[in-house]
């Protein structure tokens, strides 16, 4: 990336990798972090030379204070550095040594040294001493010459700035700092030359301590505030917060015990709380087409409403059918009618669905942990078996595909009520009972029909949606983007490999069981995600009015936090598949808090 106005090189992957560890918590998108000096925003007598744009050079007279010169960095400082830090090596301390390095404003006039004007700081090598608004100094540090490293950090917390010089502190020299401040440095005499380091290489300086002081800093602030509530009603809300997550998330048996032990009353039914458990343990755990089947027996006509859903659900079915982990079932179907208005049936000729009452017995699992195979040979059977591509240059599936699966020995094979023809002799097939032969890999000629079969009637129903609704580019890509799988033998090499994680089944499993909760007329989003939601919101106008303390008290470290491993919690009162609730939680919230838009 090129800053504004510099003509510095672009950031290399190895600097992009040390600012993020830095400046963890700013946007550069939105607030970039000055890394070079802007050629538009200096004076004339310095020149910007070196390939890495770092190196300064006077070029001016260097007789008197009129010939002093200045220049800006690329971007003022982000609020959300927390701390920001910079250092500048002296090459040639020049004639004189009228060097200063500092912070300005973005109107200061830069014909002046830093620290001689309003809106203007500085440390001058010449004497030592700091400036501030004025051009008669204060005694602060020792004087620096050819050699020397000058650190200048602003302390966004307190709204300070202090220096370093070789690597050792020298103090706080400024107080009471405006926002938007750019880094600048000053030149004067003859043969000034200096190079600068806003953390393209190590500093000489080591941060971490002052680091882990602001952080202290930061969170003492928090513990000594005192919320308006009294401590009964702020422990109240807290316990509701929880026991809505609990509830929302169907944790029944958890949300039971805790309404017991706090009088919370849980206003859903624990038969209700079981079911939409059920349903998201059966998504995360790949078995898509169960859950869909089992949403369309609890909630009839939820998913003929949300036909974007049911698209979401349906490609990641197809995902899980690549996988081996969603066998699929010849008789699986998606199809559309856009005369009646993109009204969809599914049909299921397989066991019927288990009585509501008794789903969440039929469904546990004794040890929550799910198998996950990576079936091989998708791509060879394709080769072998498929006489015409299928597969088109932008991934999608071909509308025109032949999807008859040949057998062995090249003849025709198709399937009628569970039942599979070879040349019009019936073959016996049973899809009901037989989990083995269902879970076998993706290379049996069975299992890629179905897949292929799938595959078309999902491009079908996408076409469908796309006339009625319009052209929608995230579908457009995800079907694609899932499509593309079959062009692979081994579909885990794939570039898109990451959508075939069991995380990446976790927002689907949301946005259903949101759908569920909005369709009983109850709130689709628990407390926590819309508390989150409002937090990531408040960030960005916390960081504008400069505050610097969130680059340490960031909410979003902490869930990050509750990421590390710990036991699982089995059993109905653990999250689905036996994660624990720190980890699932915090899996949860941390996608659905980049819904900004959820308000209260």
């Amino acid at each position: 990336m090129y800053p504004t106005g510099s003509s510095i090189q672009p950031v290399s992957n190895s600097m992009e990798q040390r600012l993020a560890e830095m400046y963890p918590w700013v946007n550069q998108q939105e607030t970039p972090i000055p890394v070079g000096w802007s050629t538009k925003d200096r004076h004339t007598y310095i020149t910007i030379v070196g390939a890495n744009g770092l190196r300064l050079q006077y070029k001016g007279p260097g007789k008197s204070q009129k010939d002093a010169s200045a220049i800006r960095a690329t971007h003022p400082i982000p609020a959300s550095c927390g701390l920001f830090y910079f250092e500048v090596k002296v090459i040639s301390k020049g004639k004189e040594g009228y060097i200063g390095v500092g912070l300005c404003l973005e109107d200061v006039n830069l014909n002046r040294l830093p620290g001689w004007d309003k809106g203007s700081f500085g440390y001058h090598g010449d004497d030592g001493h700091s400036f501030w608004s004025s051009g008669t100094g204060r005694s602060y540090g020792p004087t620096f010459t050819t050699n020397d490293v000058i650190g200048c950090g602003v302390d966004l917390v307190n709204n300070s700035c202090f220096y370093t010089k070789n690597g050792l502190m020298l103090g706080v020299a400024f107080e009471n700092l405006p926002s938007n401040l750019y880094p600048c440095v000053g030149l004067q005499s003859v043969g000034e030359n200096v190079e600068t380091n806003f953390g393209q290489t190590e500093f000489m300086f080591d941060l971490t301590d002052l680091r882990k002081e602001l952080r202290k800093q930061s969170r003492d602030m928090i513990a000594k505030y005192h919320p308006k509530l009294t401590r009964g009603e702020w422990e109240q809300a807290m316990q509701r917060i929880v026991s809505d997550y609990l509830v929302h998330n169907g944790y029944y048996s958890a949300a039971e015990s805790f309404a017991k032990s706090t009088g919370i009353e849980i206003k859903e039914q624990i038969t209700s709380m079981s079911n939409r458990q059920t349903i998201q343990k059966l998504i995360l755990d790949g078995k898509i087409s169960e859950a869909i089947a089992l949403t369309q027996d609890l909630y009839p006509g939820l998913l003929e409403k949300n036909p974007n859903l049911l698209f979401r659900l349906k490609v990641r079915q197809f995902i899980e059918m690549v996988t081996g982990c969603d066998p699929g079932h010849a008789s699986d179907s998606v199809t559309s009618t856009h005369s009646s208005g993109l009204s969809k049936s599914l049909r299921h000729s397989r066991t019927p669905s288990p009585n509501p009452r008794d789903i969440h017995r039929k469904h546990d699992h004794s040890n929550g942990s799910v198998k996950e195979e990576r079936p091989n040979g998708l791509g060879v059977v394709y080769d072998n078996l498929m006489e015409t591509e299928i597969v088109s240059e932008d991934g999608s599936l071909d509308n025109d595909m032949d999807v008859d699966c040949l057998t062995s020995n090249g003849a025709s094979d198709y399937h009628v009520n569970g039942a599979t023809q070879s040349n019009g002799t019936p073959q016996a097939m049973d899809f009901e009972d037989e989990d083995e032969e269902n879970r076998v890999p993706v290379g049996n000629p069975i299992l890629l029909t179905r897949i292929l079969t799938f595959g078309k009637q999902l491009q079908e129903f996408y076409t469908d949606m796309r006339m009625d609704q319009g052209r929608d580019s995230e579908n457009q890509k995800l079907l694609s983007d899932a499509f593309s799988f079959i062009a692979y033998e081994d579909p885990w090499k794939s570039p898109n490999r990451h959508m075939l994680e069991q995380l990446q089944r976790e927002p689907v499993c949301a946005a259903l069981n949101s759908a569920i909760l909005g369709a009983d007329r109850q709130s689709s989003h628990p407390a926590l995600k819309i508390i989150v939601a409002h937090l990531k919101r408040l960030f960005p106008l916390m960081a504008k009015k400069g505050s610097g303390a969130i680059a340490f008290t960031n909410v979003f470290e902490l869930l990050r936090s509750l990421e590390t491993p710990q036991p699982a919690l089995t059993g109905s009162g653990s999250g689905p598949s036996g994660r624990s609730y720190s980890s699932y939680a915090s899996a949860r919230l941390l996608p659905m808090s980049t819904d900004a838009n959820i308000t209260l």
